[in-house]
C-alpha cells in the first residue's frame, strides 16, 4: 500500500507524495520528486546523483524524467550487482526525423 510522504522543500505548504512500497508499483516514468520521496532523500541528493551520471535519466529540454528501468539500474549497482548505467538526452529534432 502506498505511503503518503510530504516533500521537503523549502515550501510551508508542502504536497504529499504516494510512495510505493516496491519499485515494480513505481510509475514508468518519475519526476525528481518522485524519486526523492521513493528514496526518501532530499531533491538534492538525487539532482547530485544525475550530475554525477550515477542515476541514469531522460532528459528532455531542462527537464530531468527517470524510469523505473533507470531507478532498478541503480539500485541494483547500490547493492552490488552488475548495472549499466546511462544518460540519455531527448532530441527532439532527430526523433522527428526518424
Amino acid at each position: 500500500m502506498p505511503q503518503e510522504l510530504t516533500k521537503p522543500g523549502r515550501d510551508a505548504h508542502a504536497r504529499a507524495v504516494a510512495v510505493p512500497d516496491e519499485v515494480a508499483d513505481l510509475p514508468v516514468m518519475m519526476k525528481v520528486e518522485e524519486v526523492a520521496a521513493f528514496l526518501r532523500v532530499d531533491r538534492a541528493t538525487v539532482y547530485a546523483l544525475i550530475h554525477e551520471e550515477r542515476l541514469p535519466v531522460v532528459r528532455m529540454g531542462r527537464v530531468f524524467r527517470v524510469s523505473r528501468k533507470g531507478l532498478e539500474h541503480f539500485l541494483a549497482g547500490r547493492t552490488g550487482q552488475e548495472a549499466e548505467p546511462t544518460t540519455k538526452r531527448y532530441d527532439p529534432v532527430a526523433t522527428s526525423l526518424r
